[in-house]
């Protein structure tokens, strides 16, 4: 019987022990890791915009003098890229391969910083509560419901993530009271990535100014502050042109018809983030609830840190909600391109911090119906997009119904009335904006209510696995009052993300297509002139938007529709860029204002580049060789499956998806191949 219980027992000591909860984690780390480098280089080499092709024209600025700029100088007003070319001037290592490593960095680190956050705040909690937060911050859909829609988690070698690392450290150091390390924290992240720094610094502010201690010691926090000010000030002043802020050259007008044509993160309201597109609004407001709900439980030195943490998520609630309503209606570009809505993405974070550290306490509990509902909602943003089913979250907040009804104080009114929200807002969005049909009706109440990528695949095997595992370990507790719950949870944790990295894969046609594309940029890379100018389908594979080229080929491009109308405006603000890019287009005969009055909002974008991309085929050589005359173009790439008039160029190269033709043009150097003719490390 002893031997019987000491068998039993051993699952739960393994439960309790660090080590081995570090173990597990460190071989989940890494398969995440694998995961999110296994195409990494394929992805790049169809979207662009790398780190790579930003260090190759920074070091070889004589190459890409015909280049027509693609977006990449906002790399260099990132302190974290310059990581790039300090590998290659002190270690000679080609940034193609050191992006994986790179990546390898920021999971560890931002890991790290969320784990001794939680550890911070919740003291008690057992090691795998913290490891569950972390795998929840880089594997999962929990942060994706963002406002705006702002990659979350992105993990591609570029400089948000250590942003995130360095404001998770600066509340870190303010919690602790190290005010001028916090301030030097949130000067490194306003260097990494300046609107995340602003926001962090606002739920330090914030945070301070309710913290007793920081009152009484105001010198110190006044240091940090100043320390954090001048030293963003510096990096600014040294980085940044006066145009990039004040859109020298283009006017207010012209700027938002651009950026509003492309749409994307800018316009939350237009892109129907409050709407249509309701589902992720409705995660936000689910995991506002379990903030809330856990929040008020705590006291002592705990409820000291709860409230400064409180005080600053309540700001970034104010500023998201103001940024939200200046996106949509402010007249300065300036004031939208603060993106103040973006604050919601650290506030997510901090809002799991109290959410998994909450359900972990339900876990651990015993209570078979609260177990059961906190361990769906844990579990669910790896597989469920948006991570959080505001039913579950009301299921494990009505409590509070009665006690407001037996009467109770204004913290739970206050959570009465948010739950209540949350019942009602889903139904009245599946109302709003049903198609007069029964089914349609149906999908927006499942969707508002469960928010399924996969409901009823989450749901039966949730419901299966829960009884395999769950049954046994309650009645372990029962026989043996050993409590294995928290171990099953932890058990089907650690197995969960795989789903959600897995979906991240590009499928098989695309991946093709990125090989070929690939391929093609390498033979280029070794067998043309480095200077030699080439001029894409301006939308490759469209309807994605692939501005990629430069990554591998390390060669010029003419540019892309992406480049020549979205980037100079939204990131560059540069009035020449700007003006060149839209005489480019002016060579495809197409009238850019005729999608910007069309009335509404949605795909015009695409329903611009579908234009170019036809009409790229449907032109003849004639225009091709009258372009090559008039920009210096060496070559010509195409997608093959959309040539329309077979061309008469010589063909230089070709694969199943990409053609390659010269336009006959002398060229400026002799060809001469690369000095390193290998494929980038890590895709063979």
């Amino acid at each position: 019987m002893k031997l019987t219980r000491n068998i039993v027992e051993m699952p739960a000591r393994l439960m309790s022990s660090s080590l081995a909860m570090f173990l597990a984690a460190g071989a989940l780390l890494y398969h995440v890791w694998q995961k999110y480098t296994e195409q990494i280089h394929i992805w790049y080499a169809l979207k662009g915009v790398s780190p790579m092709a930003w260090a190759y024209q920074l070091a070889n600025p004589e190459i890409f003098a015909k280049n027509f700029p693609g977006g990449y100088e906002v790399f260099s007003k990132s302190s974290f890229m310059y990581i790039y070319p300090l590998a290659k001037a002190v270690l000679g290592l080609d940034p193609s391969s050191i992006l994986t490593s790179v990546v390898a960095l920021e999971i560890v680190a931002l890991s790290l910083a969320v784990y001794l956050l939680s550890r911070l705040l919740f003291p008690e909690s057992a090691t795998a509560a913290h490891v569950a937060l972390a795998l929840l911050v880089i594997a999962s859909y929990a942060r994706s419901m963002n406002i705006g829609w702002f990659g979350a988690p992105y993990f591609k070698g570029v400089y948000y993530n250590a942003a995130d690392v360095f404001r998770i450290l600066a509340v870190i150091m303010a919690l602790k009271r190290r005010y001028v390390w916090s301030g030097v924290c949130i000067a490194a992240a306003f260097s990494c990535h300046p609107l995340m720094g602003i926001h962090a610094g606002i739920f330090v502010f914030t945070m301070t100014l309710f913290s007793r201690p920081a009152r009484q010691d105001w010198m110190n926090a006044a240091a940090g502050a100043v320390l954090c000010v001048i030293l963003s000030a510096v990096w600014m002043i040294s980085v940044y042109d006066s145009q990039n802020i004040s859109n020298t050259g283009i006017s207010a007008e012209r700027w938002f018809e651009l950026t509003r044509l492309f749409g994307g993160h800018f316009y939350p309201i237009t892109a129907g983030f409050f709407s249509r597109n309701s589902k992720d609004f409705i995660g936000l407001i689910s995991l506002t609830l379990l903030l809330f709900h856990y929040i008020r439980r705590r006291s002592g030195a705990s409820a000291l840190f709860d409230r400064q943490m409180m005080a600053g998520a309540v700001a970034l609630i104010f500023v998201s909600v103001a940024g939200v309503f200046i996106s949509e209606y402010t007249t300065i570009p300036l004031l939208a391109k603060l993106t103040l809505f973006r604050a919601s993405e650290l506030y997510i974070i901090i809002a799991l911090v109290y959410a998994v550290n909450g359900l972990w306490r339900d876990i651990e509990s015993g209570k078979a119906v609260c177990v059961a509902i906190a361990a769906v909602i844990l579990l669910s943003p790896f597989y469920l997009a948006p991570g959080l089913p505001v039913i579950f979250s009301v299921l494990l907040v009505s409590p509070v119904f009665l006690r407001v009804y037996r009467g109770a104080s204004p913290t739970d009114l206050f959570l009465a009335l948010l739950a209540g929200f949350a019942i009602v807002l889903p139904l009245f969005y599946a109302v709003y904006y049903a198609n007069q049909s029964p089914g349609d009706f149906i999908a927006r109440v499942e969707a508002g209510y469960i928010a399924p990528v996969r409901a009823g695949y989450y749901m039966s095997g949730a419901a299966l696995v829960g009884m395999l595992i769950g049954v046994p370990a309650f009645a372990v507790k029962k026989w043996a009052d050993v409590n294995l719950v928290p171990l099953a949870v932890f058990v089907l944790l650690l197995a969960s993300p795989s789903t959600y990295l897995n979906d991240r894969l590009m499928d098989s046609g695309n991946q093709a297509k990125g090989r070929d594309f690939m391929q093609a940029q390498l033979w280029v890379k070794h067998n043309t002139p480095p200077d030699a100018l080439f001029m894409k389908d301006p939308a490759l594979f469209h309807p994605s938007y692939n501005p990629g080229w430069r990554e591998y080929s390390q060669r010029p491009s003419f540019g892309t529709m992406y480049e020549w109308t979205v980037l100079p405006a939204l990131y560059v603000s540069d009035s020449d860029i700007l003006g060149e890019g839209l005489r480019r287009l002016g060579e495809f005969g197409i009238d850019l204002d005729e999608y910007i009055n069309m009335k509404t909002d949605q795909n015009r974008f695409r329903l611009l580049q579908a234009k170019a991309h036809a009409l790229f085929y449907q032109f003849d050589d004639s225009w091709r060789l009258r372009l090559a005359r008039k920009y210096g173009i060496d070559y010509f790439v195409l997608q093959r499956d959309m040539i329309v008039k077979p061309s008469h160029l010589p063909v230089v190269f070709e694969n199943n998806h990409i053609v390659i033709v010269s336009s006959g043009r002398p060229p400026t150097q002799n060809n001469q191949h690369s000095q390193n003719p290998g494929s980038p490390s890590g895709d063979k």
